[in-house]
């Protein structure tokens, strides 16, 4: 549930209370889930100003707030938004070699 007038970073730091998260791994996870999920510049857009889609971001982002590891593992890097099938690249085909 989002709330009209107030911005994506407040979202974020009001989850941020509720998950019971110090203010520093708040932003941390913030900063994170906007880079991943490429809504960034939408930081201080009041949320009845978003566009569906970026609206349906901050939706998926704010749950993850509290474990953003779910959508950025460590290891695994930027995950793929371009919403684009992924198709093997020659040799990656599945089977063991």
């Amino acid at each position: 549930m989002v709330y009209g007038r107030l911005t994506c970073d407040d979202h974020f730091e009001l989850f941020g209370r509720a998950y019971g998260m110090t203010g520093e791994t708040a932003r941390e996870a913030r900063r994170g889930l906007y880079a991943a999920l490429g809504f960034e510049r939408y930081a201080a857009t009041r949320a009845d100003q978003l566009s569906g889609g970026t609206l349906s971001k901050l939706n998926l982002g704010l749950p993850l707030l509290a474990d953003p590891d779910v959508l950025l593992p460590a290891k695994a890097g930027r995950p793929d938004t371009s919403g684009r099938p992924h198709r093997p690249r020659p040799g990656e085909g599945g089977r063991r070699q």
